[in-house]
């Protein structure tokens, strides 16, 4: 008596295995569709902390600040610091919202800068900012920003 499978036999394991790959895939195409939605949020999650980080480090390391308030909804912020993105020594920084896209924008350059904007680097933080203030008092400062999301935090100099 030979041993091999029945024709049968092999019908039904291609059967069972078909089954098995039509499942594996909607298993794989669901992973997928959850890691592409994990990337969007760490991604956003980045670039928040990308903000604080550079604003924080900014404010921290400033030589001397100004808040300009006059705007009920946007601060402007002037300042002098050794927190350079481009490697500029001492560079002046403007932090302020566009009045065109209403964007968050820094400006960094080794000269004083004026507005409207001179020449410059500039970085886009954060798109649809309903309100960036930021308040001084004694040697803290509160910064709030209002899009998407709300953000604030607090910094002690």
């Amino acid at each position: 008596m030979k041993k091999a499978f029945t024709l049968i036999e092999v019908m039904i394991s291609i059967v069972i295995f078909s089954i098995l790959v039509l499942f594996m895939s909607k298993v794989v195409s669901s992973l997928n569709i959850s890691l592409h939605s994990l990337d969007k949020t760490y991604q956003k999650n980045q670039k928040q902390n990308l903000l604080i980080k550079t604003l924080y480090a900014d404010i921290l390391n400033s030589k001397h600040i100004i808040i300009d308030n006059k705007n009920k909804n946007y601060s402007i912020l002037f300042i002098q610091t050794s927190n350079s993105l481009y490697d500029i020594a001492m560079p002046y920084i403007v932090w302020y919202v566009s009045k065109k896209d209403k964007a968050l924008m820094r400006l960094e350059s080794s000269k004083e800068i004026h507005l409207p904007m001179d020449s410059g680097n500039l970085d886009l933080f954060d798109k649809n900012v309903k309100i960036f203030k930021v308040y001084k008092n004694n040697n803290k400062y509160f910064i709030f920003i209002k899009g998407k999301k709300e953000l604030f935090f607090e910094i002690l100099k």
